[in-house]
C-alpha cells in the first residue's frame, strides 16, 4: 500500500495502486517457481499484502471513482462498462474469500485459486487502463481535485484499518464483501454472466437471475433475460464536490454464488 511518488490526480492514484499490486504478483509468481524452504510461507504473507491492497483500492473505486464516473458520463456504454467492472471486482472478492479459507500455499487448491485471481486481476487492469481511465479523464473536468482529495482521506481511513487487521478480521472482511450483493441496474448489452471459482454443482451451465423472477435460464439462451423487466435499483448515489458515496444492501444467502450463476452485488459502505 505505499505509493512510489504522489498522484497528482485520481486516475493517477488508480494506476498506482495497478503498478503496486502487478509488482506483488510478479514476487509470488517468482516465489511458486522458487524452492527454497520459506517460499510458501512467503507466499502466504504475499498473498495477505495482497488482498489488503486490493481491498483499499475496490472501496476507492466503489465508493468514489466508478460513482462518478457512472453519473457524469452520458453514454450507455460506459456506464455498461462500471456495471462489468464492479462485476469484475466481485468475482475476485469470491476468489478472495476462498483463498483466505483455505489459508495453505502447500494446498493444490490455494494455488489453482491464485492463479485463477492473477489471471482475473491481470486482465481487469488492462480493461480499466485503456477503456475505462482515458474516457474519465475526459469528463472529470474541475472536479478532480476535489476526487483526489475524496480518495487520499479515505485511502488514509483504509489503509490505517488494513494495518491492524489480525488474519480472522481479514477473513471476516473477506467473506462479508464476498456476500453482498450489488444492485446495478440492468442495462442493453451489459455483461449478464461470470463465472466463480466456487465448487461446480449440478445447477453449472444454468444462469439465475433476478430479472426472470427467479426462474432458472439455459445458458446461452438470452430470450427470457432479455425481455425481462430490470429490477429496481437499491442503490443512493450521492456526489457533491467531487465526494461519492454507494449503498447497497446485504445477500441473504451469503457466500451462496456458484459457478456458472450471476450475481450481482455491491459492498456497503
Amino acid at each position: 500500500m505505499t505509493e512510489t511518488h504522489v498522484a497528482t490526480d485520481p486516475i493517477q492514484l488508480l494506476i498506482d495502486d495497478h503498478a503496486t499490486v502487478l509488482h506483488l504478483i510478479s514476487q509470488y509468481e517468482e516465489l511458486s517457481s522458487s524452492s527454497a524452504f520459506d517460499s510458501k510461507s512467503q507466499q502466504l504473507e504475499l498473498m495477505k499484502t495482497l488482498v489488503k491492497n486490493l481491498s483499499v483500492h475496490e472501496e476507492l473505486e466503489e465508493q468514489i471513482f466508478y460513482p462518478f464516473f457512472k453519473q457524469q458520463s452520458e453514454e450507455l456504454k460506459d456506464k455498461e462498462i462500471v456495471d462489468q467492472s464492479l462485476l469484475e471486482h466481485h468475482k475476485v472478492d469470491i476468489l478472495v474469500k476462498d483463498l483466505l479459507l483455505i489459508n495453505d500455499p502447500n494446498l493444490e487448491e490455494f494455488q489453482s485459486q491464485m492463479k485463477l485471481m492473477i489471471e482475473n486481476l491481470k486482465s481487469h487492469i488492462e480493461k480499466e487502463e485503456k477503456e475505462v481511465f482515458p474516457k474519465a479523464r475526459d469528463i472529470m473536468g474541475d472536479r478532480s481535485l476535489g476526487l483526489l482529495d475524496s480518495m487520499l482521506k479515505l485511502r488514509s481511513k483504509l489503509e490505517s484499518e488494513m494495518m491492524q487487521a489480525s488474519d480472522a478480521t481479514l477473513q471476516e472482511k473477506g467473506e462479508e464483501k464476498a456476500s453482498i450483493e450489488k444492485s446495478i441496474p440492468d442495462l442493453p448489452g451489459a455483461p449478464t454472466e461470470i463465472h466463480q471459482a466456487t465448487e461446480v454443482t449440478e445447477a453449472e451451465g444454468m444462469k439465475d437471475t433476478a430479472a426472470t423472477g427467479g426462474e432458472p435460464v439455459i445458458a446461452g439462451d438470452d430470450s427470457a433475460a432479455a425481455s425481462a423487466p430490470a429490477p429496481p435499483s437499491n442503490d443512493s448515489v450521492d456526489i457533491e464536490d467531487g465526494t461519492a458515496s454507494i449503498t447497497g444492501k446485504k445477500h441473504p444467502a451469503a457466500g451462496s454464488a456458484k459457478k456458472g450463476t450471476v450475481s450481482k452485488k455491491a459492498k456497503q459502505r
